[in-house]
């Protein structure tokens, strides 16, 4: 599906911020008429991972979704989960760098690699 496709142009969309839709199956999400879905490029840049999602021929084909996928650019939740304690990091002037605390990983997140993960994740809205 495309923008350009949409039926309506105001409508809700599920929030799959790790790349499914609690308590739905993908096929269950269709059957309400979803046209859309959003994820979160911060927590799927943590987990599963960009390359994995892409190797899995990106997030529609993880999902086995048909319909269009937002992303968001995971500034906000970096922000907020740094500055809530939830996570150890740092903003600085060209991004954020934390520490994902399940496995430990240092990352860094800036308003370039954002959209490299969002293009490799296959968003087809990128926010």
């Amino acid at each position: 599906m495309t923008v350009k496709e949409l039926k309506r142009k105001n409508f809700f969309m599920p929030d799959a911020t790790r790349g499914a839709i609690r308590n739905l199956t993908t096929k269950q999400l269709e059957e309400t008429g979803t046209e859309a879905i959003v994820t979160n490029t911060l927590h799927l840049l943590v987990y599963p991972g960009p390359e994995i999602i892409s190797k899995l021929g990106g997030i529609k084909e993880m999902m086995g979704w048909k319909g269009l996928v937002l992303t968001d650019s995971g500034g906000f939740q970096v922000f907020s989960l740094i500055h809530s304690g939830k996570w150890k990091g740092k903003v600085h002037e060209n991004g954020a760098t934390f520490k994902s605390p399940k496995e430990g990983n240092t990352y860094e997140l800036t308003p370039e690699s954002s959209i490299d993960i969002q293009m490799k994740i296959g968003s087809d809205v990128m926010v």
